[in-house]
C-alpha cells in the first residue's frame, strides 16, 4: 500500500474495475454512508493484487459529502480460493448433469433433507413443500413399497454404525411412474467426531436397468431358443430315425426272394407310409420357415366352408377309426354357401388341430368340430369360428404357455409317448395371424382341450342375397350338400416323344425311368448339366427333365446356356428345393415347368400331359 500513498485513487485501480468502484461510491449517502468495494491494483513489481476497501463517506451538517475515509486489506489469496471454489463447483455441476447425478444432505439433528434441483425433479416435490424443503418422511413416502423395508434398514444401519452407505431402490413419482435410483453416501462429523449429517449422491439408473433387463430377457430368449432347438433336433432325430428304420428294414426284407406276396405288399405299404410321414414332416419345417420369413403365399378364392370341414373330416377319419375315435361335425349357426378364403391355409389349420385332437384322445373318445359364421357390422363381412374339442389328456396352465412355441410340445413325455416335432401348433398360430384372425385354447388335465379359431372373411358380392344354410337344413338327408370327390380310376395315359432325363443320381434315374416307362416314354440320360447341354443342342428333345443340382454344370446354368443358344424345347425343372423363390429362380433361367422332389406321380403326369399330347 505504501507504493500508492499520495496518488489519486483512479489511476491505481484496474481499468476493468473502475466503473464498478465508482458505482459503489456513488451509492454512499447520509442514509447509507458505508460501501465495500473489491478491485485489482498493480504494485511496483507489476503484479496484480486484489484489495478490499471499506469506505465511509464524511458529510457536513447540511448533508454535503466532504470526503471518503477508507480502510483496505489485501484479499488476493481469498479471491484465488473463491475462484478455485467456483470453478470446482461448476465442474461438479457439469459432471452431475452429464452423469444424471443429484446431490443430497440429510441433517440428523432436525431430519431435514437438502436436495439439489435434480433431486427435486426426480422426487417430484410438491409446490407447497418447495419453501421449507423435503424431510425424511417425504423421502420415505416416495420409495417403492416393495423396496422401503430393505432400503430403510440399510440406511439406518449405516447411520448407527457410522459406515458408508450404498443401495439401489425405486422411487414412485406422483404420476405413478417409477425410476431406479442408485444411491451412495458418507457420514460427516463435527469437530468432536460426532456424526451430524449424511452427504450423498443419487444416480438415475432407470435406462441402465431397462437395458440390463432387456439384455437378460434377450439372453433368456436366446437360451430358451437354443434349448428348444436342441430339443427339436432330438425330436427330429427320433422322428426321422423311426420311419427310416421301417424303410430300411422293409427294404431289406424285400430283397428276400422267398417273401410271400402278402408280406411283400405290407412291406411296400409300410415304406410308402413312412416315406409320406417324412415328407409331411419336411413340409412342416418348410411351412414354418416360409411363415417366419413372410414368404408364405395367401390366395383368397370363393370356397364352401361346409365342404372344407367335410374334406378335413374325410382326411382324418381313417386315422380316427384306427383308434376307435368318433369325429362329429356340427354347425351351430346358419352358414353361407360360399365364403372368400384361402382354403389351403384354413384346411391346414383345421387339419393340424383335428390331427392333434385325434392323436391325444383316448380310444373310444369323441372329437367335435363346430362351425359357425356370425355377420359383422360391415356389409358382407363375417367372422368364421372353428372349434375343435377333444376328450383327451388335456394340459396344465404351464403347458399351455409352451404349445405355440416352435419345436415345443407340452413336455418331453408328450413327444416320447405321442411323437411329433412340435411344429404343428406353432405353424397354426402363425397361419391364423397371417389371415387376420386369432386362436385361443382352454384345457384341463385329463378332461381334454378345446381350440377356437376366429377368422374374418367376406361373402362374395354375387352370393350375398343367397339364403344361408341352417343347421337343420344341413342335417337333413334331403339336402344336397357338397361332397368330397373321390378319385376315379382311369387307364394310364400313353405318350410319345423324345425325352432327355438329366439326373446325376442313379436311384432317381431308375425311379423316373420306371414312371416314364408306364407312360410309354423311354428317356435318354445325361449325368450332368454339360452333357445335357451338348445332347440338347445336337438332337433337340420334345421334353428335358432337368435336375437343378448336378456336377460339372448345374441345371440352372445348363438351362440358361441352352436358352441363350436359342434352344426352344420344353424344359421341366426337378429340384428338392420347394420354396416359392426356388420356383421363381427356375423360371427365371428359362424352365417351362417346375416339379419338386420327391416326385408326385399325379403332378408328373399332369405336367407331361400339358407338354406331350397323349395317344388316344
Amino acid at each position: 500500500l505504501e507504493n500508492v500513498i499520495g496518488f489519486k485513487w483512479a489511476p491505481v485501480v484496474s481499468a476493468e474495475d473502475i466503473e464498478h468502484v465508482e458505482a459503489k461510491l456513488r451509492e454512499i449517502s447520509v442514509d447509507k454512508p458505508v460501501a465495500i468495494t473489491t478491485h485489482r491494483v498493480m504494485n511496483a513489481h507489476g503484479v496484480i493484487r486484489w484489495l478490499e476497501f471499506v469506505t465511509q463517506g464524511i458529510f457536513d451538517k447540511a448533508g454535503v459529502l466532504l470526503e471518503y475515509h477508507s480502510v483496505g486489506r489485501d484479499v488476493t489469496d481469498r479471491m484465488k480460493t473463491d475462484k478455485l471454489l467456483r470453478e470446482t463447483l461448476q465442474s461438479l455441476k457439469l459432471a452431475t448433469e452429464a452423469g444424471s447425478i443429484g446431490t443430497w444432505i440429510w441433517n440428523f439433528n432436525d431430519n431435514r433433507i437438502e436436495w439439489d434441483e435434480k433431486l427435486l425433479q426426480w422426487y417430484d416435490l410438491p409446490e407447497d413443500m418447495l419453501e421449507k424443503g423435503p424431510d425424511y418422511a417425504f423421502w420415505r413416502s416416495r420409495v417403492h413399497p416393495d423396496d422401503i423395508e430393505e432400503t430403510e434398514r440399510s440406511f439406518l444401519e449405516s447411520k448407527e454404525k457410522d459406515l458408508p452407505w450404498k443401495h439401489q431402490f425405486r422411487v414412485v413419482r406422483s404420476n405413478g411412474s417409477t425410476i431406479y435410483i442408485d444411491s451412495a453416501a458418507l457420514i460427516d462429523h463435527d469437530e468432536k467426531g460426532k456424526p451430524i449429517r449424511m452427504i450423498g449422491i443419487n444416480r438415475d439408473v432407470t435406462l441402465e436397468r431397462q437395458h440390463s433387463e432387456a439384455l437378460n430377457a434377450a439372453k433368456q430368449l436366446a437360451e430358451a431358443a437354443n434349448q428348444a432347438k436342441s430339443e427339436f433336433l432330438a425330436n427330429m432325430s427320433h422322428e426321422v430315425r423311426s420311419p427310416l428304420t421301417a424303410v430300411l428294414g422293409y427294404s431289406e426284407m424285400l430283397m428276400d426272394p422267398k417273401l410271400s406276396p402278402e408280406i411283400t405288399s405290407q412291406a411296400v405299404q409300410s415304406i410308402q407310409r413312412n416315406g409320406k410321414h417324412l415328407l409331411a414332416m419336411m413340409d412342416d419345417i418348410l411351412d414354418l420357415a416360409k411363415v417366419e420369413s413372410g414368404k408364405l403365399d395367401i390366395e383368397i378364392i370363393p370356397y364352401s366352408p361346409w365342404q372344407l370341414m367335410q374334406e378335413v373330416n374325410s382326411l382324418l377319419n381313417v386315422r380316427a377309426e384306427e383308434r376307435n375315435i368318433q369325429i362329429r361335425n356340427q354347425t351351430t349357426t346358419a352358414i353361407p354357401h360360399i365364403l372368400e378364403m384361402d382354403p389351403t391355409r384354413v384346411r391346414q389349420i383345421l387339419v393340424n388341430l383335428l390331427s392333434n385332437a385325434v392323436k391325444f384322445s383316448k380310444p373310444g373318445g369323441l372329437v367335435q368340430i363346430r362351425l359357425s359364421v356370425i355377420p359383422t357390422a360391415e356389409s358382407g363381412k363375417v367372422e368364421l369360428t372353428l372349434e375343435v374339442e377333444d376328450e383327451g389328456i388335456g394340459m396344465t396352465p404351464e403347458q399351455l404357455n409352451l404349445i405355440f412355441l416352435p419345436f415345443r410340445q407340452a413336455d418331453s413325455s408328450t413327444t416320447r409317448k405321442f411323437g411329433g416335432t412340435g411344429l404343428g401348433l406353432s405353424i397354426t398360430q402363425r397361419l391364423v395371424n397371417m389371415l387376420g384372425g386369432e386362436i385361443k385354447v382352454r384345457s384341463e388335465p385329463d378332461r381334454g382341450s378345446c381350440f377356437t379359431v376366429r377368422l374374418p372373411m367376406m361373402i362374395p358380392m354375387d352370393c350375398r342375397t343367397e339364403i344361408w344354410l341352417t343347421p337343420e337344413l344341413l342335417d337333413s338327408p334331403k339336402t344336397e350338400k357338397p361332397k368330397t370327390l373321390k378319385p376315379i380310376a382311369r387307364p394310364a395315359l400313353k405318350f410319345q416323344g423324345r425325352v432327355l432325363l438329366a439326373e446325376d443320381s442313379e436311384d432317381n434315374r431308375r425311379v423316373l425311368t420306371f414312371l416314364l416307362g408306364r407312360m410309354g416314354l423311354k428317356p435318354e440320360y445325361a449325368m450332368n448339366g454339360q452333357e445335357a447341354f451338348d445332347a440338347a443342342l445336337a438332337h433337340p428333345y420334345d421334353l428335358i427333365l432337368m435336375d437343378m443340382q448336378m456336377p460339372v454344370l448345374d441345371g440352372y446354368a445348363a438351362t440358361q446356356a441352352l436358352r441363350k443358344s436359342g434352344y426352344k424345347g420344353k424344359i421341366v425343372a426337378l429340384t428338392a428345393h420347394s420354396m416359392s423363390e426356388d420356383r421363381e429362380k427356375c423360371m427365371q433361367v428359362g424352365c417351362d415347368e417346375y416339379l419338386a422332389k420327391p416326385m408326385n406321380v399325379e403332378k408328373l403326369t399332369e405336367t407331361i400331359t400339358r407338354i406331350l399330347a397323349p395317344n388316344e
